[in-house]
């Protein structure tokens, strides 16, 4: 369901006090604040497909904030994420019990602005009811107090932080293969190590939730699982096979994963399945699943092909990420590397010299030395010069149970392990340190990329 724009409120006020809650008064608006609410929508397709943030609607002076009304709505699964501009936007989705209006309030220049959430499109399959909020006109690295309210009052108060406008320090985290903590214990022990990282956002691998064992109930649940961080630092995916109504897919589907899209705002030039963002100097791009068409021709491929060569040829950017469900390079017997992505996807990876490459779908951790055409480049474990080969790293071992069946070591095998972990990454001006953490908090991998 579309809201139109008439019919969307939006009101602000002076900050009333240090409470938890946010009190939000009459008053007047500071000359020049804005933010501006868009629900996922053909609107929001063309504004993102353009490269331009949301159009704005500004908080206009004598507009009156509406207390919340009382009810008995709980409100939970709070997760961000960025279908726009991570430098001046931020979407916020979240749950209630009942259909009750739900909104967000968040403190622009020390000012409470209430924002209507709107539901998602597709939207999801579950009880209750969906919201989702989309934020621009937000300022570059800036840190900004949110709060969501449902019938019976707001959630507590919560943080984010927007992009820096240039190269920054930052850290971001990466797992796959995860579930519910109710199915798979070790997953709450990774979960908390991601959070105590206080990583800028968080990339999932796929296989987050394992809808197809546990029906969509299990999603509710892993949202309020990883809600320990998701809060506070966007979560940006790709799709696993798990995310399928039935696993893995058999035929062709008009839309095989609905609810997985109508639970994360991600960018929607190409209908969520894949997309790319920038944040600071560095470049991620989210690899499609199967029931994309991957091959010579294809959609995805012109596209990827148009935006490596964009982000290679940008003076912002210097680093290139890539993640996807499925390993282009892999000793695991499950089910190994998978061999339409080395034919399809590995030569354009290469050719514009993306550093560092992270997957799942194999339930353990493998790293890989730098390669170039399937050529080991350099035999060091621990340093690598940037643009000498690319990366491999599956990072399989989330929270579902391990496998502990590699085959044969690779030549092109740097470290493996046979643990549940995460992926924590840190850049640092021209260099890229990538560290495994286990559940228990040891290190079980360690290496850089940088200059000579």
């Amino acid at each position: 369901m579309v809201s139109s724009t008439n019919e969307r409120r939006v009101a602000r006020g002076a900050d009333g006090g240090t409470s938890t809650v946010p009190s939000v008064r009459n008053g007047r608006s500071p000359k020049g604040n804005r933010a501006a609410l868009v629900s996922r929508s053909t609107r929001r397709r063309r504004w993102l497909a353009s490269g331009l943030t949301a159009p704005l609607i500004f908080l206009g002076a004598g507009c009156s904030s509406a207390a919340p009304i009382p009810g008995n709505a709980q409100v939970d699964e709070i997760h961000l994420g960025w279908p726009g501009d991570p430098r001046t936007s931020m979407a916020v989705d979240w749950h209630t019990d009942s259909s009750a209006l739900s909104n967000v309030a968040i403190k622009i220049d020390g000012h409470w602005r209430r924002i209507r959430g709107d539901r998602p499109s597709p939207v999801p399959v579950g009880s209750g009811a969906y919201h989702e909020a989309l934020i621009s006109g937000l300022r570059p690295a800036t840190t900004y107090l949110y709060a969501v309210s449902g019938s019976d009052g707001f959630s507590p108060v919560h943080s984010f932080s927007t992009a820096p406008d240039g190269p920054a320090s930052f850290r971001f985290d990466a797992f796959a293969d995860q579930g519910a903590c109710i199915y798979n214990h070790a997953a709450c022990r990774v979960i908390a190590g991601i959070a105590a990282d206080r990583p800028a956002f968080v990339l999932g691998a796929g296989d987050l939730s394992y809808t197809n064992e546990h029906g969509p109930a299990t999603t509710d649940r892993w949202l309020n699982d990883v809600a320990a961080y998701t809060a506070q630092a966007p979560l940006m995916p790709t799709v696993g096979n798990h995310e399928f109504p039935a696993g893995d897919p058999t035929g062709k589907y008009p839309d095989p994963i609905s609810n997985y899209k109508g639970r994360f705002a991600l960018p929607n030039a190409n209908d969520e399945d894949y997309y790319s963002f920038d944040y600071a100097d560095t470049h991620i791009i989210a690899l499609p699943e199967i029931y994309v068409k991957l091959g010579q021709g294809s959609r995805f491929r012109t596209w990827l092909q148009a935006d490596l060569a964009a982000a290679r040829t940008n003076p912002r950017i210097h680093w290139i990420v890539a993640f996807s469900h499925r390993p282009f390079y892999s000793t695991g017997q499950r089910h190994g590397p998978y061999i339409p992505f080395e034919r399809d996807e590995l030569p354009l990876l290469e050719r514009y010299h993306v550093d560092l490459v992270i997957s799942g779908h194999e339930h353990n951790y493998e790293r890989s030395l730098p390669l170039q055409g399937g050529k080991v480049v350099s035999r060091d474990l621990r340093k690598y010069v940037q643009g000498r080969g690319t990366i491999f790293v599956v990072t399989g071992g989330g929270g579902a149970n391990i496998y502990s069946d590699f085959g044969p070591l690779a030549p092109w095998d740097a470290v493996r392990a046979v643990r549940h972990e995460h992926v924590q990454m840190e850049v640092r001006g021209r260099t890229l340190s990538v560290v495994t953490i286990s559940d228990f908090g040891k290190k079980i991998d360690a290496f850089t990329i940088g200059g000579l």
